[in-house]
């Protein structure tokens, strides 16, 4: 059972090709991304202290002489321009997150760095120091830094990448901004430590010779409420989380998101379990946004029809509703005929016809049907349910994963019958020909959120696209071409991605 604080600070992986690992994101309630450090060299506490703090272990939170000298340079310059904080300072300075450059802020980063000493051995200041100092672009603790600038684990990174992480430590987003200045106190810092004799000659030598490159891996904030969704091993030593996600499509799919005019959200399953995920609105929002699902439930209504004696010829009234449901039911297209069968009702998606259709099986019976597989309430069913809509609506998960699991058996030759006619949709509505891609789209009242589901007998993806519909009139309007695109990408098989 997962609790939602429980794994904060973990760093979660994703899989790419030959089963390697890479960092994705970290787990995390706020737009920090504060990662827990649970091993990184002492190479590099031994190097923080010689360049930042010479009197660490001799001094009670604050250097004397550094403030001393400080403070008479701030006041002959009328201002601070120097800060002498050690390195306790420093991070008193980061866990009370004030940086405004003020007297009474230096007093205050005093006593809280004189309170740290009290409380804490000098080795627990430095694990603190690592796990909380500042390191640009929203990253805390050297792990973070290490995962962004790197694509590593702390203990991974060589000699000359644990100098550059303290290089850029004073001020990293203005050292990575002037990659020249960055490089000058790169050399300054590597001569310094060799002048201390912290370093030898060959080490002062390589580092000297060494020609940065940051990698700019872009973490992902992700909130506790998705680890149960994409967790398949934890490592509690290492926090660390094995994800489900797929490398390559994660990528795919933060791409076509970031270039969407459109807010869209995506969740793609295999065998269950989600492989890709990401929305406009933060990666959680899949899972916490709930709304009704338009003709998307049309498919699973049809199978049901048909387990219920409806045949493939018979007709039903595709203009008005009959019987009991006196409804003004609109159609986003109007039908050349007046009656279909529950196959051409279902390939044109009317809704006239089945309401009709229930209306012969009985409608309790449908709404029962419904509640059932909806995991909702009776209560919360209504005729008008039999068009998607709900008293609080499903998830794009839910709707997703409810594809994924109702077409796994294949031996139901109603289910294979109705995927079938969804493999028609896609190729008339797609205009491309990829074996077995099955779609259905589906649309809430004013095409407030548009959907579509397609996939085949390994993946199934859930788009939901929201949008003001003033700009798109039509049923589906440009959203088919945004499909066309994920389809061709994803599922064509000239593609040969990994996940496939």
């Amino acid at each position: 059972m997962f609790q939602d604080n429980e794994y904060i600070g973990f760093v979660t992986y994703t899989q790419g090709k030959r089963n390697r690992k890479i960092p994705f994101g970290i787990v995390s309630q706020s737009y920090k991304q504060k990662a827990i450090v649970t091993h990184y060299s002492r190479k590099i506490r031994k190097n923080l202290i010689a360049i930042e703090d010479k009197r660490y272990f001799s001094h009670l939170g604050i250097d004397i002489k550094s403030i001393s000298r400080a403070l008479y340079m701030n006041i002959k310059a009328r201002r601070i321009i120097q800060g002498g904080s050690t390195i306790t300072q420093q991070l008193a300075r980061n866990l009370f997150e004030d940086h405004s450059i003020t007297f009474h802020r230096k007093i205050k980063e005093i006593l809280y760095a004189i309170s740290l000493e009290r409380e804490h051995t000098k080795e627990e200041i430095l694990d603190l120091y690592f796990n909380n100092i500042y390191w640009g672009k929203n990253l805390y603790g050297i792990r973070a830094a290490s995962l962004y600038y790197f694509a590593k684990e702390p203990y991974l990174l060589s000699q000359q990448e644990q100098l550059l992480l303290l290089t850029i430590l004073r001020g990293p987003n203005y050292y990575i901004r002037h990659s020249d200045l960055c490089m000058k106190r790169y050399n300054l810092l590597n001569e310094i430590l060799f002048k201390k004799g912290i370093i030898s000659k060959n080490v002062y030598q390589n580092n000297k010779m060494w020609t940065y490159n940051f990698e700019y891996n872009k973490l992902s904030i992700i909130p506790p409420s998705v680890i149960p969704y994409i967790t398949k091993s934890i490592n509690n030593k290492k926090s660390s989380i094995l994800t489900s996600l797929n490398f390559d499509l994660q990528n795919f799919i933060n791409y076509t998101i970031e270039k969407s005019p459109y807010p869209i959200s995506i969740v793609v399953l295999q065998d269950g379990k989600i492989i890709g995920i990401n929305s406009k609105y933060g990666i959680d929002y899949p899972l916490t946004f709930h709304s009704n699902i338009g003709s998307t439930l049309k498919p699973f209504l049809y199978t049901f029809y048909r387990e219920n004696g409806v045949s493939k010829e018979e007709t039903f009234n595709c203009i008005t509703t009959i019987n009991n449901q006196k409804w003004n039911v609109k159609e986003a297209e109007l039908p050349s005929k007046s009656v279909l069968n529950i196959q051409e009702a279902l390939l044109t998606s009317n809704n006239n016809a089945f309401i009709n259709a229930a209306n012969k099986i009985g409608m309790n019976n449908v709404l029962k049907f419904i509640a059932s597989l909806l995991n909702k309430e009776e209560s919360n069913i209504h005729p008008s349910s039999i068009l998607g809509a709900t008293s609080n609506g499903i998830s794009l998960f839910e709707l997703t994963k409810l594809y994924a699991d109702f077409f796994l058996n294949n031996d139901d030759p109603f289910k294979n019958e109705c995927k079938q006619l969804l493999c028609q949709i896609a190729k008339i509505k797609l205009g491309i020909d990829i074996n077995n891609l099955f779609l259905k789209t589906g649309t809430t009242n004013g095409n407030k959120e548009r959907f579509a589901i397609l996939g085949n007998e390994k993946i199934v993806l859930g788009i939901m696209r929201q949008e003001n519909s003033i700009n798109d009139y039509s049923k589906d309007g440009s959203f088919i071409n945004s499909i066309k695109n994920i389809a061709r990408n994803i599922f064509s098989p000239q593609k040969m991605y990994t996940w496939m």
